[in-house]
């Protein structure tokens, strides 16, 4: 009997856990030590442009706003004599104990090339080290003058750089670099283009009062004008052409004394500085029932936004530099993931300031 009360109380014991596996006294359990995650090795970008900045502003600002919250490390480099003394000296530098470093100088490991995403993953076994880098895993540049050479450019892209061009010389059919991504302005015929913006511009009824001002007879903007009095969509209140050698402001505050408010709707002026000086005197003699039209060749979208006046001068037309320059950016990052290089095609903004639109592309 005792005999059986005793097996019965080891089994009792055993099934309240008794027999569990014991940790002996003074082992402690190690902890799990996760492996550490390789840290991403950042993008180097440069963006340059062959000019001074204050020519084109928008370029560098849309640029550093789309890449403010970017892992990229970017620089921005204004090149007036050209791209090649500022982008040669950062292909394929010479690895050397004094060599620039990432966080000196913007240089990376390695030939370059294109990246998968905005950052490579550093490679968990020790690579042999290089013999020369590039400064930069891509470049985004402006090209505004027709002089400007673009052939380092092949050469980055021939030493692994991903490259892009904005290229706003309006100089009409060129051969981009092998391997550019290249975007190139074609600006059809902005006279005719802001022709047809001001006429259509509420509240001009056909025909449209106006006052032509002009560089001389014959010119682009003189021979549209013309052809839009014979058609009857213009009534031509009066015509200045620089090269008569009469004073702009004189003749334009004589035609304001004749055409008094209510008689005149628009000025059309062919070139940028006699727009501003209908400007000045329209404001002097505060005047703001006639807009002043810019046939714009030449003038940058953000000179005409500079001039921007309500009701008087309230329309901007051009390549707008912002928008594409905010485009480069999304085209690098592509590049950088690998995908190949296109070129592309875009024409003028018309930008109607009055209303705060963000342009019209293509002159729609």
């Amino acid at each position: 009997m005792k005999r059986l009360f005793s097996l019965l109380v080891i089994a009792i014991l055993l099934a309240a856990g008794c027999g569990k596996a014991q940790t002996p006294r003074g082992f402690v359990t190690p902890a799990f030590t996760p492996m550490p995650t390789p840290t991403p090795r950042p993008v180097f970008v440069l963006c340059v442009m062959d000019c001074a900045a204050e020519d084109a502003p928008e370029f560098f600002r849309a640029f550093e706003e789309e890449t403010e919250t970017s892992p990229w490390v970017t620089k921005t480099l204004e090149s007036p004599a050209g791209f090649d003394e500022t982008v040669s000296p950062f292909l394929r530098v010479p690895v050397t104990e004094d060599a620039p470093t990432p966080e000196a100088g913007g240089a990376r490991e390695g030939e370059g090339g294109a990246l998968d995403g905005e950052a490579a993953a550093a490679s968990p076994t020790p690579a042999p080290t290089p013999k020369t880098r590039n400064l930069y895993d891509g470049i985004i540049a402006l090209r505004t003058r027709a002089d400007t050479s673009l052939d380092v450019f092949e050469e980055a892209v021939a030493a692994g750089v991903c490259v892009t061009v904005l290229d706003i010389t309006q100089t009409g059919a060129r051969v981009s670099p092998e391997g550019v991504a290249y975007t190139a302005y074609e600006p059809g015929d902005l006279v005719e283009l802001a022709m047809r913006v001001m006429l259509a511009y509420p509240p001009h009824d056909t025909p449209v009062r106006l006052l032509g001002m002009f560089r001389e007879e014959g010119s682009a903007a003189e021979r549209a004008y013309q052809d839009n009095v014979a058609q009857g969509k213009i009534f031509s209140r009066g015509e200045y052409y620089g090269a008569d050698g009469e004073d702009a402001a004189k003749f334009l505050r004589d035609q304001l004394d004749v055409w008094v408010e209510g008689m005149l709707d628009a000025i059309f002026v062919e070139e940028l500085t006699t727009a501003k000086i209908a400007l000045d005197v329209l404001a002097a003699q505060n005047r703001a029932d006639a807009e002043v039209f810019l046939a714009p060749a030449g003038v940058s979208m953000a000179t005409q936004r500079g001039m921007h006046r309500r009701y008087v001068f309230p329309v901007a037309i051009g390549p707008d530099i912002y928008e594409q320059s905010l485009r480069q950016v999304r085209v690098l990052r592509s590049l950088l993931a690998g995908k190949p290089a296109d070129n592309e095609r875009f024409g003028p903004t018309v930008d109607f300031m009055d209303e705060q639109t963000g342009g019209i592309a293509n002159g729609a």
